[in-house]
């Protein structure tokens, strides 16, 4: 299947990138030219541009790439604070990998994160033995101490995925210790979130 591939001014992929960056305003479309002409896919700038993508014609990877570095967006601090907030909880962790990639850690450590523990049942007439209920337990219960003694570990500032987006604009960025210990409301509420979608890195 033959395609052309287009640069078109309408924005894609980025939304928590900084203001006045080429993705809000600038994506890629790739249209099927057999018969009608129809729009066959679509991606952001730096997808295209990237590794990941090696059908995307070179001369279009290089103008995706000269976009970016003309609009790198400005930093404010309206803007850093939405990314605090949009990211919340959630910390880089290298030690656990999800497609190759530093895999994310949230912290403090959500309840369905950890192994539960059984619970007696049966009212008057007991379900389980006490000495059964230990022997489960005990292993469950050292697991999540161990979880979350791990989690204390990588959960320092330098790995909040805050602080990692923000530098791959602003590498002079510096951690806002104010912003990880009381981070802005402005993406939902509850305890344990980073993000609407998980707050995770765009890869």
């Amino acid at each position: 299947m033959k395609t052309e591939f287009v640069i078109v001014r309408e924005g894609m992929g980025g939304f928590v990138n900084p203001p006045g960056h080429a993705e809000h305003s600038y994506s890629v479309r790739e249209f099927n030219v057999h018969g009608s002409r129809r729009e066959y896919s679509s991606m952001s700038l730096a997808y295209a541009a990237g590794d990941e993508t090696p059908w995307v014609p070179e001369h279009i990877k290089e103008r995706c790439r000269r976009l970016l570095q003309k609009h790198p967006g400005e930093y404010i601090e309206e803007w850093e604070r939405t990314v605090y907030s949009y990211f919340k909880t959630c910390y880089q962790d290298v030690e656990r990998l999800e497609y190759g990639k530093p895999g994310t850690l949230i912290y403090p450590v959500p309840y369905y994160k950890l192994k539960p523990l059984l619970k007696q049942e049966g009212g008057e007439t007991p379900k389980y033995t006490r000495e059964y209920l230990d022997a489960e337990n005990g292993p469950r219960r050292k697991w999540n101490e161990e979880e979350i003694e791990r989690a204390k570990r990588i959960a320092v500032p330098e790995n909040h995925l805050a602080y990692v987006f923000i530098r791959k604009f602003f590498p002079e960025a510096k951690p806002r210790l104010d912003l990880i210990e009381n981070p802005p409301d402005d993406y939902g509420k509850k305890g344990g979130e980073c993000g609407p979608n998980g707050g995770r890195l765009r890869k």
